[in-house]
Formats: C-alpha cells, sequence, structure tokens
C-alpha cells in the first residue's frame, strides 16, 4: 500500500485519461489542440467568442489521476454587444482523479481565468469538485462525462456564487490503438454571480463554453 501511494504522488503533476489498462500501469500524455470559446456576462450584455491555442498534459499511476490543460483564447465582442472590449483570457485547469473501476471516478481540482485587459471581464477561481463516468467504445476509442460544482468561487469584481456547475464531454481515438490520440472536448461553466449594492442583491451571472479539437502522444 505504501509503494502505491509513494508511486501516485511522484507522478501526479499530469492527467489521466480514464483507466482501462491495469491499476499499476503507468501511462502519460502531452497533447496540442484548439480551442473554440464563447463567454457572456449578465447574458447578451456582454457576449464574446474566440479561438486560441490549448496545451494538455495527463498522467495516471494505480487509481490515482491527474490531468492539466492550459489555453489562451482571444474574444471578440459578438454583434449584439455594444460597448464591449476584446480581451484575451488565459484559463488554467487542473485536476485530480480518484478511479474506483474502470467506468466511475471522482475528481477535485483548481481551476483560473486570467483576462488581459482586466477590466474587460471577470477573473475567476474556482475549485471543481465532481465526478466522472466513462466508457469504452472500441478499442482505442473512448468517451467520458463529467459534472463538477465549482466551488469557493472568487471574483476580481467581488461578489459570491450562490450557485456553479460544470457539465463536460470528452471523446479520443487511437487509430490501431496507437500512440497518436485525437481528442475532443466540450465543457459547459455556468456561474450564477451576484453583487450588492445599496438597491440589495444584483445577480450578474457568468456563461462560457469551451470546444477542444486536438491531437496527444500517449506513452
Amino acid at each position: 500500500m505504501r509503494t502505491r501511494l509513494a508511486a501516485a504522488a511522484a507522478t501526479a503533476l499530469l492527467l489521466a485519461t480514464p483507466l482501462a489498462a491495469p491499476a499499476a500501469a503507468q501511462r502519460f500524455s502531452v497533447g496540442v489542440g484548439a480551442a473554440n470559446g464563447t463567454y457572456q456576462e449578465q447574458g447578451d450584455a456582454l457576449a464574446f467568442t474566440g479561438w486560441g491555442p490549448e496545451i494538455t498534459a495527463t498522467a495516471a499511476a494505480a487509481r490515482w489521476q491527474l490531468w492539466m490543460n492550459l489555453l489562451r483564447i482571444s474574444y471578440k465582442p459578438t454583434s449584439g454587444s455594444a460597448g464591449a472590449e476584446p480581451f484575451d483570457l488565459t484559463l488554467f485547469d487542473g485536476r485530480v482523479r480518484y478511479a474506483f473501476d474502470s467506468t466511475w471516478s471522482a475528481e477535485i481540482g483548481y481551476q483560473q481565468q486570467n483576462v488581459a485587459p482586466s477590466d474587460a471581464a471577470q477573473q475567476v477561481r474556482v475549485i471543481p469538485v465532481g465526478g466522472r463516468v466513462g466508457f469504452t467504445l472500441a478499442p482505442g476509442a473512448r468517451i467520458s462525462a463529467n459534472v463538477d460544482y465549482l466551488a469557493a468561487a472568487r471574483f476580481s469584481g467581488g461578489g459570491s456564487a450562490p450557485f456553479a456547475m460544470e457539465v463536460g464531454l470528452q471523446a479520443y481515438y487511437a487509430p490501431g490503438a496507437g500512440a497518436l490520440r485525437f481528442t475532443v472536448g466540450y465543457a459547459f461553466d455556468r456561474i450564477d454571480r451576484q453583487t450588492t449594492s445599496a438597491g440589495g442583491t444584483l445577480p450578474v451571472p457568468i456563461q462560457s463554453s469551451v470546444v477542444q479539437l486536438g491531437l496527444a502522444l500517449t506513452f
């Protein structure tokens, strides 16, 4: 048991695609891709869309998994967002997972988004806590989905979030079950941010979605 815990701690710097290998196996992967995102504050009043690059690093050992993703999207206002200004969003997302079996796992992580210029949109920090389910579709092909509560939300403009949630869907295909994988992912976040003023509580929700397409090398 101590040997397994030590091995998990030593490799807990990268992700893991959902487990399909034997429990004692160690797997690593690195990937690059493109991300397309939408971002809204206060509904359509501040709505943006954009593209950017993303990189992913993953690792797994025993039942422990760690996934890290870094992306940068250049957002531009949609036609209905008068007065909004373009901005660049940098998002770091890291999750540690524990697999109960090859299908079910629990996860906890840290997510931070920074924007430039800093007053163009909210800078946000949250702690995702939730679960994941995954299925092997065929040799070299797998699909998984996650649902997470976004806890302890912090905003550059202040306020709180009584409710915040993320749902996601991911899949990969490795031709011939080889080392090269084609990857696709989707994540939708809803944060019901609230601020207070002299008139009482003011709802200022944040909503975003990201689609990611990429290639990953597994070894």
